[in-house]
């Protein structure tokens, strides 16, 4: 039996080992940072009384992605909330700690000094936070909490991962598509449905291609702290930037119109408001 010349046995291996190692290596995460804003004003009626909550929000966060998989990171999570006007909420989160303002008054804590609690929450911080498996049309077809502590789970459950995600949909071939979305309402509570995607016939000024965005997500019933809410509807309008080179969102802009009915022991009312939503390229 012949053997194989000895340039002849080092292209096979080059073959068999090298080049597939190589085209692995190929294949290169790409990390993209974004902050994500809500500012919501909402006026209820009820009876005689008239209450208007406002509410901001920030999420700071990173999709890390690589073949078909993608991570999640949240890097700060910020929430104010005004009720008649006068602030009642003002918590900010990070790895480092929390910042609480109070009253006029900011309390920081950092994470050495936290209870013990409040560090497994802020252990969530700086890392992957949810992993997700996408088919071949940029669909979720898994989604799971890189670390599944009840701390992890209870920032999912207040909608991190939801809102963080509202902004991505699958980006289809087609000129027109739908996806599902969903948005967070609060107390582990989700309104959902089924946005209208529509490229626009003239890019930006970069090439970016500028896509429309419409429809309405509804929701038949929520009830917190003792208020019934029903027949609740989000009629959602905006636009939103795709990179096609990075095949990745760059950011949007939405305006939701609120409304629903409201259900309390003292009375029954309407609530109605706008919620404007916001996605730029973070830091």
């Amino acid at each position: 039996m012949k053997t194989l010349p000895i340039y002849l046995f080092s292209s096979l291996l080059l073959f068999m080992y090298v080049q597939p190692a190589l085209a692995q290596d190929t294949v290169v995460e790409q990390k993209t940072k974004y902050t994500y804003s809500i500012e919501s004003d909402i006026k209820m009626n009820v009876g005689t009384e008239k209450v208007t909550v406002g509410a901001s929000t920030q999420i700071q966060y990173q999709n890390s992605v690589k073949a078909q998989t993608l991570s999640v990171t949240i890097f700060n999570f910020k929430v104010i909330t005004i009720i008649n006007g006068v602030e009642n909420m003002n918590v900010e989160m990070a790895r480092k700690g929390m910042t609480l303002k109070q009253l006029g008054k900011i309390r920081e804590i950092p994470f050495d000094k936290s209870p013990k609690p409040q560090q497994e929450l802020l252990k969530t911080f700086g890392k992957a936070f949810v992993k997700i498996t996408l088919d071949g049309e940029g669909k979720e077809s898994k989604r799971e909490l890189a670390n599944p502590s009840e701390s992890a789970k209870t920032l999912e459950k207040e909608g991190l991962v939801a809102n963080a995600r509202l902004f991505h949909p699958e980006f289809s071939a087609k000129k027109a598509w739908k996806a599902k979305r969903e948005i967070a309402m609060g107390n582990g509570t989700f309104i959902s449905g089924e946005l209208n995607y529509e490229k626009q016939d003239k890019p930006d000024a970069n090439g970016h291609i500028v896509v429309k965005v419409s429809g309405t997500l509804t929701k038949k019933k929520m009830v917190n702290n003792g208020i019934e809410m029903v027949n609740i509807k989000y009629v959602v309008n905006g636009q939103e930037l795709y990179d096609p080179k990075k095949k990745i969102w760059l950011s949007g802009d939405l305006k939701i119109a609120v409304t629903w009915d409201v259900k309390t022991p003292g009375g029954n009312g309407t609530a109605a408001g706008t919620m404007k939503l916001k996605l730029v390229p973070g830091k």
